[in-house]
């Protein structure tokens, strides 16, 4: 993938892409090499492997974008540009703050059963369309304010869902898994793009949208896809839409339920194996008399070219 460096952005992407491409040699592998051959440091990440003492890196090919003429990983793609667009750290207030520590993790729902004609309904893009809506740097208090942020219509990758995705988990708190040449330690980093707003923001909306889906009879929830019996399908459809966001009907047929991440629905059949059924509820809603009319109304003022 080839981009123009026809703006600002681009170029100080580019810049850091070569800048760190002097620093350390890629290699593009396949597969990684066994860790415990390794003598000598690595920082283990998803796609790629970094040894700083010997300025090399891995590369996973299967996740390498070649972009800016430098290959690279979706992760440090996503993380050049919140390091180039959102320089400064974001500020909050103590109450804010303690509020936002408060961390969600995505809604997850199983209530095993068989639903003899179900349908799975998919909110389209989630993670994407959400930050869309309210900006990378949001100012969110939940159940307070919700102070829209810039919009990253010049993201690069816009189109690539784990590189889009990132944007949001880089808010968090970091940390790097190392392999010492012995053994293996984790390690606490400094994240200068520490925004815990974006990413509660992200679950808030999606853990009152998974209430509302079980309200309506969903017997399934996992982040941003739900099963429910197909006459209850386009009611959630439409309350989706209430919020802005696009869902539609993915797979229909006879579903099966068994456990979280474990379901099988008209021709998509489960890979996982599961003994016996596990019930699972995690799902922490917000008000959404004061959330919904918030959401929506920022919503309707942001770009729709952004929604992919």
């Amino acid at each position: 993938m080839e981009l123009q460096f026809t703006t600002l952005v681009n170029k100080n992407l580019a810049r850091l892409a070569h800048e760190r491409r002097e620093k350390l040699t890629p290699e593009m592998i396949t597969h990684f090499p066994s860790i415990v051959d390794m003598k000598t440091k690595v920082i283990l990440g998803s796609f790629s492997w970094t040894m700083p003492f010997l300025r090399r890196r891995f590369i996973d090919t299967a996740n390498c974008i070649d972009i800016f003429g430098v290959e690279q990983t979706p992760t440090e793609i996503s993380r050049d540009y919140l390091r180039v667009v959102f320089p400064d750290r974001l500020r909050a207030t103590g109450s804010q703050v303690e509020e936002l520590k408060k961390q969600k993790t995505h809604p997850l729902y199983a209530n095993p059963c068989v639903i003899e004609s179900a349908a799975y309904v998919d909110l389209k893009s989630a993670y994407w369309s959400i930050m869309n809506a309210v900006g990378w740097n949001v100012d969110y208090f939940p159940n307070k304010f919700v102070g829209k942020g810039r919009n990253v219509e010049d993201f690069p990758l816009p189109d690539h869902k784990p590189a889009r995705n990132a944007l949001v988990s880089m808010g968090l708190p970091s940390s790097s898994r190392i392999w010492t040449g012995s053994n293996f330690n984790v390690e606490t980093t400094n994240n200068p793009n520490l925004n815990l707003g974006i990413f509660r923001l992200v679950q808030d909306v999606l853990h009152t949208i998974a209430w509302k889906a079980v309200e309506l009879g969903a017997k399934y929830v996992h982040t941003d896809g739900y099963i429910l019996p197909i006459e209850q399908a386009d009611a959630l459809i439409y309350y989706i839409g209430e919020w802005g966001l696009k869902a539609k009907i993915k797979e229909t047929g006879r579903a099966q339920i068994y456990a979280a991440g474990a379901y099988s629905i008209g021709e998509h059949k489960i890979h996982r194996i599961v003994h016996g059924y596990v019930p699972h509820s995690y799902i922490h809603p917000e008000d959404e008399s004061w959330l919904l009319p918030r959401f929506a109304r920022l919503k309707a003022t942001s770009n729709p070219l952004l929604d992919i």
